[in-house]
């Protein structure tokens, strides 16, 4: 059809719910399966994006929810064909219904009758026009309105507001509207709550059975994904817009680290595998075979041919992907450019055919001049983020940790083989999991099966932490992980070990001790930017029972045997501090910990400057001393 931007949009959702209706065999077999957990819709990484999002539905067959949505959405008691009104009294407007039932949607369109007389041409629906119809937008909020469905309307970026939303669909929306898009999200996230409160729900405040935080959830979807990938990102960078974004207050050149992020961000490393696109072009003449993975060839760009490249295509290609990626405040040089080129190849890694490498000409040239544009492209997006992230990790908040806070495991997942090996085990679990909700935890404690490890230590804000041991071939998978490395395994049995010793018991009289695992990732765990986006593994907190007062400690047990002295983690201990100044807050004392699991006598990288008894004023014990001697080291330097 002719129809083109938000106008194709809104005929392409008409064409789905007349889809909706007029096969309803299909439908039922789709809702279905969104209920039996059966992946239809997939991530770009396989996932199913609704897993368990339709639990509250399990009890009810897919028929029985097909006819309730007739009814509550299409205000239908049976299915029909779907019918299109334009509405002539009301300008931009036209109606939605099914037969001859209550409308069920508006539409708000500028051109309304163009579009009405594509939307003729559609035999899949119906369509009629009303030549006294008044209009419908007005009445969305009148008490017991049957309107369920506003599509296609800009008013919702033009100071309507309704307590109703609680589904958008991006239409033609979220590629260059700028702030509009926070405007379009403010309508949904709005809600009345209990007692006119304003606020969601918590959990402990939630009835049980009524599933009320999927009501209370705003779900925005689009029709095409790059309209959700730039809402998206137009999210993700608002922030950095802000009077002391990052945007605002850093103009960095190209690839110079500014000196207060020496030393303290990750170094950026772009790597490139171009063996798929090669072979893809190569294999129609079969001249090269398929490689396996760990044949790949790491090959460099031949800098003296570099004299030949065509710099101004260069720097204008990057210049070009700034713009895109809107990095205003990155200041773009050419001859820095060039010099950061031929300077050195140890920023990246390419991965490529030693043949694809070998100039015979000018075309050869001019291959290996795109190639480095892609290693740049892909470098320039990690030292910017890197920057950016560097600066935003000096900002943080004092909160309490609660029931919702990303650390807080509610559920391990397992896949159990229908095996007699995987019944034993499934047997086992069940075991497990009424002794932990019973509270029963001295016998949780006691709880062992082979392979697995489970710890329920009393003192750790939920249990068992459980993964499965590396030397087992288990007849199940489990997710998500609680351990990583038999480092961390053994830093908790130490800890539970010692917290039930009496030293412990002398050293920390009056103090209560806590124990949090750390997600590792931005959304869930906490982390720290300026020492090399690192994520320490454990949260460790004294409190005192009778001030108050909270040491908190950030706990890392790892193998140090090829770190760095110079490596960002081991500047933790000094960088948290500047973080407790700027925080300002007299009961809270910050701390962090390298524990290792190598013995000193096995380091690399130490050289003189290394001694043990200058790793220990630098935070880092290592854990062959022995349980009672690293802990008693560790306490007494929190200072508690």
């Amino acid at each position: 059809n002719t129809v083109s931007g938000e106008d194709g949009d809104v005929l392409a959702v008409l064409k789905f719910l007349t889809s909706f209706l007029n096969d309803s065999a299909q439908a039922i077999e789709w809702i279905g399966d969104l209920v039996d957990d059966k992946a239809r819709l997939l991530d770009p990484k396989g996932n199913d994006v609704f897993a368990g999002r339709f639990a509250p539905l399990m009890q009810r067959d897919a028929e029985t929810i097909y006819a309730d949505i007739l009814r509550r959405l299409f205000n239908a008691e049976a299915r029909q064909r779907l019918k299109l009104v334009n509405l002539k009294g009301s300008k931009g407007e036209l109606a939605l219904r099914v037969g001859n039932a209550p409308h069920f949607g508006v539409i708000n369109i500028g051109d309304d009758a163009g579009f009405f007389k594509t939307a003729e041409d559609v035999d899949a629906f119906d369509t009629e026009t009303d030549d006294f119809g008044s209009g419908l937008f007005g009445t969305i909020n009148q008490e017991g309105s049957k309107l369920n469905v506003l599509i296609g309307s800009r008013k919702f970026t033009e100071g309507w507001s309704s307590w109703r939303v609680s589904t958008m669909g991006l239409l033609n929306m979220g590629q260059g509207e700028g702030s509009q898009i926070i405007q379009l999200f403010g309508r949904g996230v709005r809600l009345k709550g209990k007692g006119m409160s304003l606020k969601r729900s918590v959990t402990n405040e939630r009835p049980k059975g009524m599933h009320l935080e999927r009501l209370e959830t705003l779900n925005i979807f689009g029709v095409r994904a790059n309209y959700m990938a730039a809402f998206k990102d137009y999210l993700d960078g608002y922030k950095d817009n802000q009077i002391k974004g990052f945007k605002r207050t850093h103009f960095p050149w190209l690839y110079e680290v500014p000196t207060d992020f020496v030393g303290k961000i990750k170094q950026p490393h772009a790597t490139l595998d171009l063996y798929p696109r090669i072979e893809a072009l190569s294999t129609k003449d079969n001249a090269t075979a398929k490689v396996a993975p760990d044949a790949r060839h790491k090959g460099k760009l031949d800098r003296a041919a570099m004299a030949m490249f065509d710099w101004d295509a260069v720097f204008l290609a990057l210049q070009e992907y700034k713009l895109l990626k809107t990095w205003s405040n990155l200041r773009l040089d050419r001859q820095l450019l060039i010099d950061f080129c031929t300077g050195s190849d140890g920023w990246y890694t390419l991965f490529i055919p030693r043949a694809e490498l070998v100039i015979n000409g000018f075309d050869d040239v001019t291959k290996q001049q795109g190639i480095l544009v892609q290693l740049l492209t892909e470098y320039t997006d990690r030292f910017y983020q890197a920057l950016k992230a560097g600066y935003e990790g000096q900002f943080y908040d004092v909160a309490y940790i609660t029931d919702d806070h990303g650390s807080m495991l509610k559920l391990y997942q397992f896949e159990i083989d229908a095996t007699d090996n995987g019944r034993e085990y499934e047997t086992k679990l069940k075991v497990l999991r009424d002794l932990v909700a019973a509270g029963k935890i001295g016998e949780a404690s006691q709880w062992n099966a082979p392979h697995m490890v489970a710890i329920s230590f009393a003192r750790h804000l939920y249990y068992p932490l459980m993964a499965p041991d590396v030397t087992g071939n288990l007849p199940l998978k489990m997710r998500p992980l609680a351990f990583d490395s038999p480092s961390e395994v053994q830093f908790v049995r130490d800890l539970e070990a010692f917290y039930n010793s009496s030293v412990a018991k002398e050293l920390l009289a009056g103090r209560s001790l806590y124990l949090l695992r750390n997600a590792d990732t931005q959304a869930k765990g906490l982390g720290f930017a300026r020492a090399g986006n690192f994520y320490p593994d454990f949260l460790l907190w004294l409190v005192d029972d009778a001030t108050g007062q909270q040491w908190l400690s950030f706990v890392d047990p790892k193998g140090i045997r090829n770190l760095d002295l110079n490596d960002p983690k081991l500047g933790l201990y000094s960088e948290i501090k500047e973080r407790q100044k700027e925080l300002d807050d007299p009961d809270l004392i910050l701390n962090a910990f390298i524990l290792s699991y190598t013995r000193y006598s096995d380091l690399l990288n130490v050289g003189s400057a290394g001694s043990r008894a200058q790793l220990e004023e630098r935070h880092v014990l290592f854990m062959d001393d022995g349980r009672d001697a690293y802990l008693s080291k560790l306490f007494q330097l929190v200072g508690a």
